[in-house]
């Protein structure tokens, strides 16, 4: 173990390496590929421009269903979920 003393930029630097490694890690588990690209699975949490966080249910071919922020299922054609949506 290492003598560091954890501060509060220390945390946030840990906390930012430990969510790179997550995200990494799920964009390595992708069930779904488009045009090459690979395209998010189901569990995965997304982000809209405004911030709402979606959950990923089912992907298809022609688009995904996300669970909104209240609980509601909706479909989302691809297009729209690469222009409009980040990986949370």
């Amino acid at each position: 173990m290492s003598n560091r003393v954890l501060n509060e930029r220390a945390v946030i630097s840990i906390m930012r390496e430990e969510w790179a490694k997550i995200k990494q890690a799920a964009l390595s588990e992708v069930s779904f590929v488009r045009d090459g690209k690979p395209m998010v699975t189901a569990g995965l949490k997304i982000v809209d421009e405004e911030g709402n966080l979606f959950t990923i249910i089912s992907v298809g071919n022609g688009g995904a269903v996300l669970e909104d922020p209240l609980g509601q299922n909706v479909n989302v054609p691809w297009d729209q979920i690469e222009k409009e949506f980040k990986l949370q």
